[in-house]
Parts: C-alpha cells; sequence; structure tokens
C-alpha cells in the first residue's frame, strides 16, 4: 500500500512539472513571436515593402502557434486526459 502511494505522488509530481513546463514553454514561445512580429513589421515599414509580405508573415505565425497549441493540447490529453 505504502509503494503504490508513493508511485502515485511520484506520477502526480511529474504531471504537474510538465504542466508548469508546458506552460512556461508556451508563454516563452508566444513572447518570442510576439518580438519577431513587430521586429519584422518595423523592418518592412522602414524598407517600404508591400503588404503581402507582412500578410504573409503574420499568417505564417499564426499558423505555427496553431500548430504548437494543437500538439500542447494532444500531449496533455494523452498524458492528462483533461483539455
Amino acid at each position: 500500500m505504502l509503494v503504490f502511494f508513493v508511485m502515485l505522488s511520484g506520477v502526480f509530481f511529474m504531471v504537474m512539472h510538465f504542466g508548469v513546463v508546458v506552460a512556461i514553454v508556451r508563454v516563452t514561445f508566444a513572447r518570442a513571436v510576439l518580438v519577431r512580429v513587430f521586429v519584422a513589421l518595423r523592418i518592412a515599414s522602414m524598407l517600404g515593402l508591400g503588404m503581402a509580405f507582412l500578410a504573409a508573415l503574420v499568417l505564417l505565425t499564426i499558423f505555427v502557434m496553431f500548430m504548437l497549441m494543437i500538439v500542447v493540447i494532444a500531449t496533455r490529453h494523452f498524458f492528462l486526459g483533461v483539455g
């Protein structure tokens, strides 16, 4: 019985640690993407490039963030069984 509780607490600790790491990575990634978008917008406005480049950049950023969110949510569903 004691071994069962030790194993359960170990699994719970691993799950909580994984959730915290995912949250930190998600916030850091979102900040990095926002910084890149703002820098790219500033460079594009300085160079006077067309709106097509800006639209492509924004769409690519949104696509990457959606892909990351899908991966994170799928991983959480697999390991935790919750959304």
